[in-house]
């Protein structure tokens, strides 16, 4: 397999992290992408003239049809900020990463049942994010999934220890 020529673009931008409890388990929710054919968190790329927190805010709202003001709260600090050059296989320059993580609640029954009613999540566990893909088979993003281990941000990463 030969190399890419041209080196891919940096991503500079959030990644959410919703998680729930079920029976004191933690999942974290993923939302399938029918173009890539992969289980994936809500990202946002960074602009100008917003936060990393305001672009993730943007997109969850549109992505999960919820309402910042009542039904989600991002957390007012990253959990992790992100910055290195990654390789990715098929390319021959790494490409610079610069990502924040926030951890995502949902609150208030009408949030979960707006999310457990959409047939395109999946609430993840931690096996399944130690795999990298869901139980069905249905892979998760591969360039999240190195990223959020590289960045030690979910709990597959205890799991390794």
């Amino acid at each position: 397999m030969g190399f890419d020529q041209e080196p891919l673009p940096p991503f500079i931008g959030s990644i959410a992290l919703a998680r729930r409890f079920v029976d004191e388990v933690e999942e974290w929710l993923a939302i399938w992408n029918e173009e890539r054919r992969v289980f994936e968190f809500p990202q946002s790329s960074w602009g100008e003239d917003e936060t990393f927190r305001s672009c993730l805010d943007e997109e969850l709202e549109a992505t999960l049809d919820l309402n910042r003001k009542s039904d989600y709260l991002i957390s007012g600090l990253p959990r992790d900020h992100y910055q290195a050059p990654i390789e990715w296989p098929g390319h021959s320059q790494p490409q610079w990463v610069i990502v924040e993580f926030f951890a995502v609640d949902l609150y208030g029954k009408k949030a979960a049942g707006v999310i457990d009613g959409m047939s395109h999540v999946r609430w993840l566990t931690a096996s399944e994010l130690q795999e990298g893909c869901t139980s069905d088979g249905d892979p998760i993003r591969e360039r999240q999934h190195h990223i959020m281990k590289a960045a030690h941000v979910l709990p597959f990463t205890r799991l390794e220890s």
